[in-house]
């Protein structure tokens, strides 16, 4: 698995994945609740970056009466 950034792609062990994909993901949900205008934003590369678990980022931001464009 690996990571790409605007520098280069990092490596990323395997047994880090979760634990670094929910650091993502909370930093997400927080961005929401502070009413980040970029979290939309986030929402959309988490859909489409990670996926999985997306639905409660994307029901939290419908709640604040933001709609998700997802992928197809």
């Amino acid at each position: 698995m690996t990571a790409q950034t605007p520098y280069k792609t990092l490596p990323i062990p395997k047994d880090l994945y979760i634990p670094i994909t929910y650091a993502i993901y909370e930093a997400i949900w927080n961005a929401i609740d502070k009413d980040d205008p970029k979290a939309k934003d986030m929402v959309e590369w988490y859909v489409e970056t990670i996926g999985f678990s997306a639905y409660s980022l994307v029901e939290k931001l419908k709640e604040k009466g933001i709609e998700v464009k997802l992928p197809s």
